[in-house]
């Protein structure tokens, strides 16, 4: 949403309202625009809209990010785990806890879903703020945190989901079918993910950053594929 109203003011769609604020814009592509000239010609200085509504997006993300590491955070805390670091990558956020490896794989399970489960439980917050104020802002928040539930829950290595997975299937199978399956389902979802981003950037021209996404998310994966194929050898 953040791209697209960025791409929504380079073609001068969606213009706010004439004003005299200085980081006004003239949109002279705009039709709409072009109906109120000022004296020198060009259209009236006008309120960037879609810049404030992307930059909105993206805070409204980073909120979500860090109340997904909250969670994380917040189940690390009441097994004490001390947490060592925070890195961010292309994927998103990652914590360091080494104290984890201590935790059996029910509460180590209990750790990688707190984080998913803190962003549902606020979009589920944020969307009755929104059906009682009757703000729109607020559906955005919870949009926000829905997608990045869904996106880390997705089975792949090092996302929530895939760890999930692992957990899960080492638990009742081992570690070594648990690192298999997680490697072969992630490859293969984030193989998906790539056919779709590159069907979407050639139908519709928009699926550039989804295509980067799904590719870093394959690229990922390829470490495990490879351990997993040593480990069966072995």
């Amino acid at each position: 949403a953040c791209f697209i109203r960025l791409g929504n003011l380079m073609n001068s769609e969606i213009i706010g309202r004439v004003t005299d604020v200085p980081w006004a814009f003239r949109f002279l592509k705009s039709h709409e625009a072009m109906q109120t000239l000022g004296e020198d010609g060009l259209p009236l200085p006008r309120h960037p809209g879609q810049l404030y509504e992307a930059i909105c997006y993206a805070l409204f993300f980073f909120a979500a990010v860090a109340l997904h590491e909250c969670g994380h955070l917040a189940m690390l805390r009441l097994f004490r785990i001390p947490v060592e670091g925070l890195r961010l990558t292309a994927l998103g956020a990652e914590l360091y806890a080494d104290g984890t490896r201590r935790l059996s794989y029910g509460r180590e399970l209990l750790v990688t879903l707190a984080g998913p489960a803190a962003n549902l439980l606020c979009a589920l917050l944020a969307a009755l703020l929104a059906r009682g104020t009757q703000q729109g802002l607020f559906y955005v928040f919870a949009g926000a945190n829905v997608i990045l539930c869904a996106y880390n829950l997705l089975p792949i290595q090092p996302l929530d989901g895939g760890r999930a997975l692992y957990l899960v299937t080492a638990f009742f199978f081992g570690p070594m079918v648990g690192d298999a399956a997680a490697a072969v389902v992630g490859t293969a979802c984030a193989l998906s993910l790539l056919v779709l981003g590159i069907y979407l950037s050639v139908v519709s021209g928009i699926g550039m950053f989804f295509l980067f996404a799904a590719f870093s998310l394959l690229w990922g994966t390829l470490p495990q594929l490879a351990l997993a194929k040593n480990a069966v050898k072995v």
